[in-house]
């Protein structure tokens, strides 16, 4: 809650004589800003499609209701909200694109309150293992207009499973949970068949028998290379039904240089790993080397991280909204970026952030829920933000809060008037940020008062 205003006798006089109503004293507003409302996704075999129900346009307003050079003004004399606005001209975009989990980007064009978005399914590296990734990653981002804008989905069970179903009914692959306690085994083999356009790439063939007596669930095969890692190539199989064998292909760049060998390995939901017994030799392009190497590249910076304090003071069980920011300094977009959060020693967990950072532009905000443990303890503890981009390193911030114990807050005598006034100022701040409710503040006041040393 806010500090009453101040009035003076003569001002609500003249109000009362006159019937108007007090007006603040100052009232700065701040930038425009603008959020869409997204439905649930529906997906079929050409895609998914969403509707953008609307923008809304808001701006942060500042009122100072008294002059701040006057004594009862102090020590906060502002009332903070956050009002409609009109949304700049221009503003509502037209042109969309869709963030999916597995790194794909694809643009769409809003009819009708309608974004469309065509995937092709059977190109789609759609990794059903990962359950968390794939109910969470999902952005709708705003392409055009005055302002950019991005909008998170996470998928439900019943959206999954049509999400799953919709590649079945494209490519063939059943992604159904396996039955308790049936077990499958799994055997790989790969090979290469000369490339249709015979140009710079390997075609590679996977085959993967399941000799056991149940089928086998949710089958892909990952590619390794022994000299250098290859980006995420990994291929869904689905369902293998006992002694069937399903073939995939993926035409692989041939490397520059020298040929490189690759392992084969195939993993499933309800069978064993399986490993290709030879692996399988990329022929490499048959390029001049260079008179002299030229000097290494250094490697891409990480994206920066930044985050920020967003109390001084906490209580046990309390939530917390951390302001954070995201930026890119390097020369080309980082794509598939991921968050996690933890509170002291517990296991990190996903945070949503901005997926993909554009080159040198302005820090990306957003914000990361934390709540306490109801059991935390005075004293200060440690909330971690970490950011990581496939193949790089993890960056992290640190923040740390200042846990206080409810009815704890002085001894009686301890405080001289001073201390009194300065700590009110820090729960006027807590009370404004909306961190402690009206009540607990004036609990916390009167707390505060008994322990004044009197003399």
């Amino acid at each position: 809650m806010m500090q009453r205003p101040y009035f003076s006798p003569v001002l609500l006089l003249v109000a009362g004589l006159h019937g108007c109503v007090p007006e603040p004293y100052l009232r700065l507003k701040g930038a425009v800003t603008s959020t869409i409302a997204v439905s649930r996704p529906t997906f079929d075999a050409s895609g998914l499609r969403v509707n953008i129900t609307g923008m809304e346009c808001h701006v942060s307003v500042v009122e100072h209701w008294c002059p701040e050079s006057h004594p009862a003004c102090r020590p906060n004399p502002t009332v903070v909200k956050d009002e409609p606005a009109a949304c700049p001209q221009g503003v509502m975009p037209g042109r969309f694109s869709l963030h999916t989990p597995w790194g794909g980007v694809y643009p769409s064009t809003l009819a009708a309150g309608v974004l469309d978005v065509k995937i092709d399914w059977k190109a789609a590296a759609v990794d059903a293992f990962d359950g968390v990734a794939l109910r969470a990653s999902w952005v709708v981002r705003a392409d055009d207009g005055a302002v950019n804008v991005d909008a998170q989905l996470v998928l439900g069970d019943g959206e999954v499973r049509a999400l799953l179903g919709a590649i079945r009914e494209v490519t063939g692959n059943d992604y159904s949970e396996p039955p308790r306690d049936e077990r499958a085994a799994l055997t790989v083999t790969v090979s290469t068949e000369p490339s249709i356009d015979n140009g710079d790439n390997n075609h590679v063939v996977v085959a993967v028998t399941n000799h056991g007596p149940a089928p086998a669930y949710r089958v892909k095969a990952q590619l390794k290379g022994r000299a250098k890692a290859l980006p995420g190539i990994k291929i869904p199989f689905g369902r293998i039904n006992p002694s069937e064998t399903k073939k995939q292909t993926q035409d692989l760049e041939k490397p520059h240089g020298t040929d490189e060998m690759v392992d084969v390995e195939v993993m499933s939901a309800n069978a064993a790993r399986a490993l290709a017994p030879h692996g399988i030799r990329l022929r490499s392009k048959h390029v001049a080397p260079p008179s002299q190497p030229p000097p290494p590249s250094p490697p891409p910076a990480p994206p920066q991280l930044s985050c920020g304090l967003p109390a001084k003071l906490v209580i046990a069980g309390q939530r917390l909204r951390v302001p954070c920011e995201a930026s890119n300094l390097n020369d080309k977009p980082v794509k598939g970026i991921t968050y996690k959060v933890s509170i002291a020693n517990a296991p990190p967990i996903l945070a949503p952030g901005p997926i993909d950072l554009e080159p040198h532009a302005a820090p990306s905000k957003f914000d990361v829920d934390v709540t306490l443990p109801d059991d935390a303890t005075p004293g200060s503890v440690q909330v971690t933000v970490t950011a990581n981009a496939p193949d790089g390193p993890t960056v992290r911030q640190d923040i740390s809060f200042d846990v206080i114990e409810l009815r704890k807050l002085c001894k009686p005598g301890e405080l001289t008037i001073d201390d009194y006034h300065r700590k009110h100022k820090l729960l006027d701040e807590e009370r404004n940020s909306g961190n402690i409710t009206k009540e607990k503040f004036n609990d916390y006041l009167a707390e505060l008062w008994s322990c004044v040393r009197r003399s």
